[in-house]
Parts: structure tokens; sequence; C-alpha cells
């Protein structure tokens, strides 16, 4: 009885160890992602004018 015990407060004692590491986790991939989310968007914008000026320029070929 008494090794069981001592077994599930050395779980816990290493488990109060990583206390808040999600918290901190989450503010970190929050941080990286969105600079990098910012830049695509703004990429995807001119990737998408480019391409409609591309297809603009394909339909009217014919007609220059």
């Amino acid at each position: 009885m008494r090794t069981n015990s001592l077994v599930r407060r050395r779980r816990r004692e290493a488990a109060g160890a990583h206390r808040g590491m999600a918290s901190l986790e989450v503010v970190m991939t929050v941080a990286v992602m969105l600079p990098i989310a910012g830049a695509l968007l703004l990429l995807g914008i001119q990737m998408c004018k480019t391409l409609y000026q591309a297809i603009g320029t394909l339909v009217s070929w014919p007609f220059l």
C-alpha cells in the first residue's frame, strides 16, 4: 500500500513540473504563425493579381 501511494505522489510531482506548458505553447504558436499568415495573405493578393493579368492577356491576345 505504501509503495502505491509513493508512486502516485511521484507522478503528481512530475506532472507539476510541466504546469503551464500548454498555454506557453499556444502563445508561441500564435507568435510564429501570425506573421506567416500575414505574409501569405499579402503574397496571395499579389498572386491573384498576377494570375488575373495573365488570364486577361491570354483572352485578349487574339484581338490585338
